[in-house]
């Protein structure tokens, strides 16, 4: 028997729709399966998270932190050895950098244990995500991400940093 498939849709405005993510996982889940009859199951679920909230969270929480860090000095190695030790040093921090950090050090599992990536994220995952991402890098470096603020994309870097607790 293969693994169940979940994935997330909407219905809005009376229109059924999915996201361009979901879908590829679903047409890559039916491509594996052999033949046959395939059984499918919908219920309401939990909203799962827009592009536009994973744009406002990773966003403010990404931005800020390489914003302070650069601000302190404090390079890719020593960010990470304030996590974790023996990493290489001279680096600057990067969105990439840090998104596949947090994935590492604050991972999320599906009900199969498999980890999951922004994308498969639900919003009460990603909420979690964020506030686990957030609480870790204050208690070990000292930089502070305020709660997000829906229009933090349209302030300047001078206002955002006014959020940074001293």
């Amino acid at each position: 028997m293969s693994k169940k498939l979940t994935y997330y849709s909407q219905k809005v405005d009376g229109k059924h729709t999915i996201s361009p993510s979901e879908l590829k996982r679903r047409n890559d889940w039916l491509e594996a399966e052999k033949d046959g009859c395939i059984e499918h199951t919908m219920r309401r679920a939990v909203k799962p998270k827009s592009y536009k909230q994973v744009k406002t969270i990773f966003g403010l929480l990404i931005d800020s932190i390489i914003e302070q860090a650069n601000d302190r000095g404090i390079d890719t190695s020593e960010f990470i050895k304030c996590l974790i030790d023996d990493v290489p040093s001279g680096n600057g921090l990067t969105a990439d950098f840090l998104y596949q950090l947090f994935l590492t050090v604050c991972p999320v599992v599906d009900d199969d244990g498999k980890k999951v990536t922004l994308s498969g994220m639900s919003t009460v995952q990603s909420a979690k995500f964020f506030d686990e991402c957030r609480n870790l890098t204050a208690s070990k470096t000292g930089i502070y991400v305020a709660d997000p603020d829906p229009n933090w994309n349209k302030k300047n870097s001078t206002e955002r940093s006014k959020n940074v607790r001293p």
